[in-house]
């Protein structure tokens, strides 16, 4: 695997499971095991920025990029997809706003 996109989804699992211990816990990752997902405005807004750095830094590592095998294409588009739907999630569905079950993790 490409060393930078390798380094890159590692980055984006090792965040995504230490905003969400609990996803993390369910993936069988128990790194986590003893703390909750910290929802305070400045952590939510944190994530954002995150997931916005993580997008760009792939697109800069892919756009262009002549020498991806054919399954480090698709790994690509894959956590593409996967930042897009956190991102999306984040900013439109607002979900530790709006849904209380989110507590109950």
């Amino acid at each position: 695997m490409n060393p930078r996109l390798g380094k890159l989804i590692d980055e984006v699992l090792a965040f995504l499971w230490d905003a969400s211990p609990t996803s993390a816990t369910a993936f069988g990752i128990h790194d986590h095991d003893s703390r909750l997902a910290d929802y305070s405005p400045a952590a939510v807004a944190a994530r954002g920025r995150r997931l916005a750095e993580f997008q760009a830094d792939l697109e800069r590592m892919t756009v262009g990029v002549a020498g991806l095998t054919e399954h480090e294409v698709l790994d690509a588009r894959v956590l593409r997809s996967l930042l897009e739907v956190e991102e999306r999630m984040h900013r439109e569905t607002r979900l530790p706003f709006r849904d209380p079950c989110v507590y109950l993790d």
